[in-house]
């Protein structure tokens, strides 16, 4: 038998019928004020919603952009409808064009070069996108991503030249451009952007004596800020450097040193290590890839530069004045979800170095006269489980010169916390595939030898030879040094870590070959 449906009481009933007649109410309500409103446009609410965004950032953006930029044929060329290839607009790779090579860049440059004299320099400065570094003008997709954005670039002055300006430029008042060739900050010497500029400051006036195209070597700190135009490359060939090349209203000389990342409105540095925090802020910085792998330059190109950068970076100062201004932490405040809070902050970790290899610097680091990178493997003191920290850096251990593999040394390490990196240990899963671990990795410039707690002197296991041969004296002192090793420390770690051996996580020359 099936249920019976229970019986509507009036009460019930009565509640159904009260809210049918509320609900006609409030539909004549509505009804009567839209009739209203309709015959009386006055009566319109006028109020939006939400108040509008005060975007500065984006008001000055507009303010400073190039008409036409995403859309004009002069930059970016025409689509043939047979090829399906765009031709014409702004090209990367070549010469500047002149009128007959390519008349839509000849028209570009010309158009380009007006609209930023409508600005100062110091506008065009405090306007300009300071996260681009000089590796996101070359390489893509940000290469096109960022064609005529307006860019600030701080960095040295290498040599400037004057140019007659053209025929267009020349008719509207214009009579020479200059060009002022730099390297910028935390780049290796070679690596050069170039400014195209109509003012000159007096800094540089003695440029104007020469000869029209005759460079004129210079070597102050500068800052640029113009339009980028394109990758210049006067000819095929590797011996014709790639260089970025931006257009703008003038360059700025700046006689205390670089602006550096605590001062955003371009203030020059009064002491050298103010310039030692890194400026966070880059785009490469965004896409370090934390928790993974090292990447080398074909699986991300902006890790790469990263890892460069910041190498580079810890270059220009002293190991000594890099350990004064880090931060003291431990192997947990670097592994933990609590390391995100930390990237690329300068830290410092003290404790013992028991492996070391020496790798191959990627020819970006060996272009600025690195000559060898190295990797080396610490157990932080006050870490009980032996868990070890990954560090990498540039110059010779003390004492360890020559010498890879286990080595005993107390040392400490000032570095710019990079990532947590996968890495290859040796120890076996059940299928005895190579278990992937987790260490944290530090970036800086080197590692200096300490005082030992435990007052044991640095051996390495090179140093086998010249121990035996020392005789019984030698001999005990060895001994006594193993018995230390295996009691202090924790013994697995060494194990995987010698497994690790010969299976460097950066490749043979580091994450990037460039």
């Amino acid at each position: 038998m099936s249920p019976q449906p229970a019986p509507v009481t009036p009460i019930a009933r009565n509640s159904q019928v009260a809210k049918l007649l509320v609900a006609l109410g409030l539909c004549a309500v509505a009804l009567a004020g839209s009739a209203a409103r309709a015959q009386d446009p006055d009566a319109l609410d006028t109020q939006p919603p939400l108040p509008k965004n005060d975007d500065k950032q984006a008001q000055l953006a507009a303010k400073y952009a190039i008409p036409g930029r995403t859309d004009s044929a002069i930059f970016n060329g025409r689509l043939n409808p047979m090829t399906g290839q765009r031709e014409g607009g702004i090209e990367h790779f070549k010469p500047i064009a002149t009128e007959k090579d390519n008349s839509d860049e000849y028209q570009a440059w010309n158009t380009v070069v007006s609209h930023a004299k409508a600005f100062t320099a110091a506008e065009l400065e405090l306007a300009g996108a300071r996260d681009l570094t000089r590796d996101d003008l070359l390489n893509l997709p940000s290469r096109y991503n960022h064609r005529l954005d307006l860019v600030r670039l701080d960095g040295k002055l290498v040599r400037v030249r004057w140019a007659k300006a053209t025929k267009v430029l020349a008719e509207a008042g214009t009579a020479k451009v200059y060009e002022a060739q730099f390297v910028p900050v935390d780049e290796p010497p070679g690596a050069v952007v170039s400014l195209v500029f109509t003012d000159l400051p007096p800094e540089l006036a003695a440029v104007d004596q020469r000869a029209a195209g005759e460079w004129m070597t210079a070597t102050s700190d500068v800052s640029a800020a113009g339009y980028f135009f394109k990758v210049v490359k006067d000819a095929p060939g590797p011996e014709y450097p790639q260089i970025p090349l931006l257009i703008g209203r003038s360059v700025t000389v700046h006689k205390a040193g670089p602006p550096t990342a605590a001062a955003p409105e371009g203030a020059a540095a009064a002491d050298p290590k103010d310039a030692i925090p890194l400026d966070k802020n880059l785009r490469v910085f965004r896409f370090i890839r934390d928790n993974a792998a090292i990447a080398t330059a074909d699986q991300n190109w902006e890790e790469a530069s990263a890892w460069n950068r910041v190498l580079l970076h810890a270059r220009r100062f002293l190991p000594a004045d890099l350990e004064a201004a880090a931060t003291q932490r431990k192997f947990a405040d670097l592994f933990t979800d609590g390391r995100r809070d930390l990237k690329l902050d300068l830290v410092k970790v003290e404790g013992r170095l028991i492996m070391l290899n020496k790798m191959k610097p990627s020819e970006k680091l060996q272009a600025a006269g690195v000559e060898a990178a190295y990797e080396g493997w610490i157990v932080p003191k006050d870490e009980p489980r032996g868990n070890p920290v990954c560090v990498v850096f540039t110059d010779p251990v003390e004492g360890l010169d020559g010498v890879t593999g286990r080595v005993n040394k107390w040392v400490t390490f000032a570095g710019y916390s990079f990532k947590l990196m996968w890495y290859q240990s040796g120890e076996r899963d059940k299928n005895d595939k190579n278990v992937t671990k987790k260490a944290p990795l530090l970036l800086g410039r080197a590692a200096l030898a300490g005082r030992d707690p435990d007052g044991t002197a640095a051996v390495s296991w090179s140093g086998f030879v010249p121990l035996v041969t020392g005789g019984i004296i030698g001999l005990l002192a060895l001994a006594l040094a193993l018995a230390w090793w295996f009691r202090r420390g924790d013994s697995r770690t060494r194990q995987e870590l010698d497994s690790h051996r010969g299976k460097n996580p950066f490749g043979d020359v580091g994450p990037a070959a460039s």
